[in-house]
């Protein structure tokens, strides 16, 4: 490709046009070489033009190419450059434009900022220009006969954005919140900006700087220059789900609480009543499929309450279910067995009832033993136990009136039981007498109303938030501050906003300033993102 050298003599007020819409200017030339030559030299007038204000770092962007009333009689090559004279780094791509035509839509990358780091000069303006013309590659012979084409065209200046956004997780949306500094200083004597992060109808939404598993992680109110956001919906919590009450059990309306040594500015679920929520591994039992449920209260920032199908524990209203230990193991009468223990018999998964002793003479096939196996699952259905489950019954150790016979009460694994009206189920098996523990001994029993450890997630919602912004300190008060916001999209695409705070004076929550709004509307775990720049 021929190149060119730039000779630059326009004034600011032609280069820059609010529009984008650059017409070209003669005073702009791109020479050829040898000037002193024979061959002719025509002045091409050609724009590129963009709809993009703002661009980012590595961020690609639409660009249309015009050579005017120009046509070719063969495909010819175009190079543009994305300039940044902060850094002396240019982005160049050549653009195709197919004979008989005078005008491409395409597609072109910003530079990398990243030569400074993280910390970039905070006013970057970017050159976009084209800056030679010759025939494609393919086109043989190369050049055009007799003549030498002279690029001219006015030059776009594009703002632009941080080059790093940082974020756990690259296909989440991701907000960056920058400004003019100085940075640092004495007595305040420094720009400092803090965010107050919002949901749906002001609700302070709580952030998290280093808990990276949150839904929603980043910084509001640091010392440092940048304050960010991220959106991370992928992200599982874990909370304790349990049924508050026995009437809650029947109705399949479930308590969800993440612990009790959380606070409200370390963790907020950010729920809403009528969101629907996806519960997985319930019970540690990662096998089992998710099951969606609708929030229906919103009790504090880390418990709320939700329903979900009936067929959430299967036919069981309560949280309890038989913890079964997969052995891994084929049957041999060699081995013992403890109840709720899975295992393989012919290509049949069963699992044990009861305690199974070694007996290599007397124990049954498990096809035949239905009375220590079975095929089913163990699984509780309360239905009646919770209303009508038996009285625990102690048992007589040695009865005087009867020596010789053993009247204590076996309890097996899975059996239901009641003890001073609250039901509970045998864990381990045991002989039950005078000397034995009643039910309220763990060791033995467990209560009907449980808690499990579930991982909980956004599944259906639409919620509405802001970000506003307020100066903690200010080198001068008042003053007209510059700000950017740079935008990292699910999809991989850029956005940046900038603007600028008029009279801005020290302040507090209170009296923070919105700039962002941010619809997020959730449907079957994915996630869209409309964003409005408030001015």
């Amino acid at each position: 490709m021929i190149k060119f050298n730039k000779n630059i003599n326009v004034l600011l007020s032609v280069i820059v046009l609010a529009s984008l819409v650059f017409s070209c200017s003669k005073e702009e030339v791109f020479t050829g070489s040898p000037t002193d030559s024979n061959v002719e030299f025509v002045n091409l007038e050609a724009t590129i033009t963009t709809p993009e204000t703002e661009v980012m770092a590595n961020q690609v962007f639409p660009v249309t190419i015009s050579l005017g009333s120009v046509t070719f009689p063969m495909d010819v090559s175009v190079e543009a450059i994305a300039f940044l004279p902060n850094l002396n780094k240019r982005a160049r791509k050549n653009f195709i434009i197919p004979a008989g035509t005078s005008t491409l839509t395409s597609e072109m990358v910003a530079p990398s900022g990243d030569a400074l780091g993280t910390d970039m000069p905070f006013d970057f303006d970017l050159k976009l220009y084209l800056s030679a013309i010759t025939t494609a590659p393919e086109v043989i012979p190369k050049g055009f006969s007799g003549k030498q084409y002279n690029i001219v065209c006015d030059t776009v200046f594009l703002g632009y954005g941080d080059t790093a956004i940082p974020g756990l997780n690259t296909k989440r949306l991701a907000i960056r919140f920058d400004f003019e500094g100085p940075y640092n200083g004495n007595s305040g004597g420094y720009n400092n900006l803090n965010i107050v992060f919002k949901k749906n109808n002001g609700t302070v939404a709580f952030p998290v700087a280093t808990q990276t598993t949150r839904p929603i992680y980043g910084t509001t109110k640091s010392q440092d220059r940048y304050e960010s956001i991220n959106f991370l919906d992928e992200a599982k919590v874990s909370y304790k789900i349990f049924n508050a009450s026995v009437s809650d059990s029947i109705n399949k309306i479930y308590t969800v609480k993440f612990g009790s040594q959380v606070t409200a500015t370390s963790f907020n679920h950010g729920f809403k009543v009528g969101d629907e929520v996806k519960i997985e591994n319930f019970s540690d039992d990662s096998s089992l499929p998710y099951v969606i449920a609708q929030v229906t209260q919103v009790i504090d920032y880390s418990s709320f309450k939700c329903t979900a199908p009936s067929n959430l524990f299967g036919s069981s209203l309560s949280f309890y279910q038989p913890k079964i230990v997969n052995t891994n193991q084929s049957w041999s009468p060699f081995n013992s067995y403890l109840p709720n223990e899975a295992l393989q018999y012919n290509g049949v998964t069963y699992y044990s009832k009861r305690i199974i002793n070694v007996n290599p003479i007397g124990n049954l096939f498990p096809n035949v033993d239905t009375n220590n196996w079975t095929t089913v699952k163990p699984k509780l259905v309360w239905n009646d136990p919770l209303t009508s489950a038996p009285t625990w019954v102690a048992g007589i150790a040695d009865n005087p009136q009867t020596p010789n016979v053993d009247e204590s009460t076996t309890y097996y694994v899975n059996d239901v039981c009641k003890y001073n009206n609250v039901v509970y189920v045998c864990i381990k098996q045991h002989k039950s007498s005078s000397s034995t523990p009643n039910p309220t001994n763990a060791t033995y029993y467990q209560p009907v109303i449980n808690s499990y450890t579930s991982d909980f997630s956004n599944y259906t919602s639409t919620d509405v938030f802001t970000i506003d912004a307020f100066a903690q300190s200010l080198l001068i008060s008042p003053v007209n501050l510059k700000y950017r916001i740079s935008l990292r999209y699910p999809d991989g695409t850029y956005k940046l906003y900038k603007g600028v705070f008029p009279n801005l004076i020290v302040g507090n929550e209170s009296t923070a300033v919105p700039k962002l709004q941010i619809v997020k509307t959730t449907v079957a775990g994915s996630s869209t993102y409309q964003v409005t720049h408030i001015e």
